[in-house]
């Protein structure tokens, strides 16, 4: 049954995901006759339908398997967001927040009894995800952005702080091991600024995959 679910949220997300795309200027099918976009396309598509299965295969309860999802998609459209233009939409952050509320009155209605922990699990995970990063903003010069801080904050609303623990180690040994690879090749400088929202993708994606939740 979980697979059911999320094979059918897969295909509906990956609509939604391409719509946005498209509202922000990101996507649009005439670049389809690039090659290189095209294996981009192909790329993130089979590894979505790969995570979509796995995901679907694991004992989560229906309601952990849909926001665990709804969070995938939603920062793989804000990845690509901001590899583009290097910002990262506050109205997605407020539909995410708006989701995340939705999501709290089905948990009360489906386990009111763990309900409190479950909130404050989450409200944890959003305090830590949201103020690690804003710190590294501050005291880091040209460091990560006070929207990846923002983002990290959201996520944590909805995994809570394991999700947010495995999914920051994730992005961040991601990001060192592509900044070394980059500035090794003469690609990359010490004052490059790299949009940090792919990176929270495929640590997210990672930590997705294992059931780092």
């Amino acid at each position: 049954m979980n697979l059911l679910i999320s094979i059918f949220l897969g295909i509906a997300m990956f609509i939604i995901s391409i719509y946005i795309w498209k509202r922000y200027d990101v996507f649009s099918f005439n670049l389809l006759k690039e090659t290189k976009y095209k294996w981009f396309i192909l790329i993130y598509f089979l590894v979505t339908l790969c995570a979509i299965i796995l995901v679907g295969l694991k004992d989560y309860q229906w309601v952990v398997l849909c926001k665990i999802q709804f969070v995938y998609f939603l920062i793989s459209q804000v990845a690509l967001i901001d590899y583009k233009y290097h910002i990262i939409p506050n109205k997605i952050l407020l539909g995410m927040i708006i989701l995340r509320l939705i999501f709290l009155l089905v948990e009360y209605l489906y386990n009111s009894e763990q309900f409190i922990w479950m909130l404050f699990g989450c409200i944890v995970g959003a305090v830590v995800g949201f103020g690690i990063l804003a710190l590294t903003n501050i005291f880091i010069k040209n460091g990560i952005g006070m929207g990846d801080a923002k983002l990290f904050g959201v996520i944590g609303l909805f995994i809570g702080i394991n999700g947010v623990y495995n999914t920051l180690f994730y992005s961040l040994a991601v990001l060192i091991i592509y900044s070394i690879v980059m500035m090794t090749r003469k690609q990359l400088t010490k004052k490059s600024q790299i949009p940090f929202a792919p990176f929270i993708f495929v640590g997210y994606l990672i930590t997705f995959c294992m059931g780092g939740f």
